[in-house]
């Protein structure tokens, strides 16, 4: 019987075989063994990298298998998962601001072992990012009880790997004579370190003076090899707060969380930045009740059944969702990011006759989840306008403002307890908007998120295809005909009522 290749053995026909890490010393007889041990795991991380390299060098085209089987979580521990998302972000060509992630993740999760934590920080510190090396050798030391013979060698190692590091950064051809300055300090600085190690084996120095001195190095890395805030110390907050407020969160069922909103409301782009935070994963128009196909459905076996024998039940859809949502929860879980179900409520408010009952991503994931959901909105002529330039008016009747508000007050009396957010605050302020989202939503924020949305896919892409740009839109042309019903219609004028956008604005 044939069985499933190991991951040693699909790696092995991909070119790469993994070296075993070292064994847990910490508890040893021997002095300074989980220092071996760190220096054991600084050379397995060096490994993975150069087999990375060669393997994707070699053969390009396995560079997408390559990364599904690393990915393999059934072979892994998560610090296995944690050092292969570092090496590939860096050997993938990530932004900066992903590398400066996933280092963060190494070096700030509570798990970590002291070995663990002396071999990130010598790798890290030797690939130029030196705060977050620091940072590891910092926590070290304050939570791992040594001898001052193991603070002179740990520190011996960290200056050594800092002052590699810097030689390179000297050798770059547009290298300024200011910055050469800055790295003769840091250079100093690593002296003083060595000084201060040295000093605390005749107890003529304490921790307390070792950890000033790494600060001071911190500091100074800043200057000389990041001129511009690098955001490491940001990154390494951030896994912090979220591991802090995962630890704080009480026993029960797992956290989801969903966002809600009719379409041509400016949806899209705000999913795209919420796509684009730290640490978090989402999933773009969900609604187990659309049906709709174009035929080829080659990944949804229940689709085609439903295409080619009967119509599914609607407990057997919920079955089918659940189940699913549930798996991409559990990816999201061992990936240590935070899941967002982007909700496709135009499916249950805006087509058929009459709006939806049912509410599928609230109403039969509330079982399984603790849902913290939030509506966006935009004003209702505007997206009225936008309904009709993609001729999707056509999926109500009538195709009118006044029934097109009417399920819009629908949409709002079923999502009547969950905070609200306006598009139009969104595009005045951004930042200070996708920050209130991110906290109301219990996810990580990073103001980086304004140079990447530009380049998230979604679906619902309809208006915003391919720009960076966050920006209030000049109103579309208002249809003879419709300047009347804007004045008469009592569900429209609820609406805005409802919504806090003024009547008089609305013909501006």
């Amino acid at each position: 019987m044939q069985t499933r290749a190991t991951l040693a053995d699909q790696l092995a026909i991909l070119g790469m075989h993994l070296p075993a890490w070292p064994e847990d010393s910490r508890d040893s007889q021997s002095p300074g063994d989980w220092i071996r041990e760190g220096q054991a795991y600084a050379e397995g991380i060096r490994l993975r990298r150069a087999q990375l390299q060669s393997a994707i060098a070699f053969d390009s085209s396995k560079g997408d298998q390559l990364v599904r089987t690393l990915q393999d979580a059934g072979g892994q521990s998560n610090w296995d998962l944690i050092v292969i998302r570092y090496l590939l972000s860096d050997l993938q060509g990530a932004a900066q601001d992903e590398k400066i992630e996933a280092a963060a993740r190494m070096v700030a999760k509570e798990d970590r072992t002291a070995a663990q934590l002396l071999g990130a920080a010598l790798d890290l510190a030797f690939r130029g990012l030196i705060t977050s090396g620091v940072y590891a050798i910092k926590r070290l030391i304050e939570e791992h009880p040594m001898s001052n013979q193991e603070h002179f060698m740990i520190c011996t190692f960290l200056a050594t790997s800092i002052q590699a590091e810097s030689s390179m950064v000297l050798t770059k051809s547009d290298f300024m004579f200011a910055m050469w300055l800055q790295i003769i300090k840091l250079y100093s600085e690593t002296t003083r370190l060595l000084s201060i190690a040295c000093e605390m084996l005749s107890s003529e120095k304490n921790q307390a003076d070792l950890i000033d001195q790494l600060e001071i190095i911190g500091a100074q890395e800043a200057k000389a090899i990041a001129p511009e805030d690098s955001g490491e110390n940001a990154a390494i907050l951030r896994v912090k707060t979220r591991e802090r407020r995962s630890n704080n969160r009480a026993d029960g069922k797992p956290l989801l969380r969903t966002i809600h909103h009719l379409a041509c409301t400016g949806g899209t782009v705000i999913c795209k930045c919420l796509a684009a935070m730290p640490d978090t994963a989402l999933l773009s128009e969900v609604n187990p009740f659309n049906r709709y196909s174009r035929g080829f459905e080659p990944s949804n076996p229940l689709l085609l059944l439903e295409m080619s024998h009967r119509k599914l039940s609607i407990s057997e859809i919920i079955e089918d969702f659940t189940n699913k949502i549930s798996y991409a929860h559990e990816i999201c879980r061992r990936d240590d990011v935070d899941l967002i179900i982007r909700d496709h409520s135009h499916t249950d408010f805006c087509t058929g006759t009459h709006p939806s009952l049912a509410c599928p991503v609230i109403d039969y994931l509330a079982s399984d989840f603790d849902l913290v959901s939030v509506v966006t909105v935009r004003n209702p002529l505007d997206s009225f306008l936008s309904l009709l330039s993609q001729g999707w008016e056509k999926q109500f009747s009538p195709s009118t403002l006044q029934e097109y508000s009417h399920r819009y007050l629908a949409f709002l009396d079923r999502y009547t307890s969950l905070p609200i957010f306006r598009y139009e605050d969104f595009c005045m302020n951004p930042e200070a908007f996708l920050a209130s989202l991110c906290d109301t939503l219990d996810i990580s924020f990073s103001a980086e998120f304004i140079h990447k949305f530009g380049s998230v896919r979604l679906s619902g892409d309809s208006g915003r295809t391919g720009t960076n740009l966050i920006e209030l839109r000049q109103r579309r042309e208002i249809p003879d005909g419709l300047s009347g019903e804007i004045k008469s219609s009592e569900s429209y004028l609820e609406l805005l009522d409802r919504l806090g956008y003024a009547p008089e604005a609305t013909l501006g």
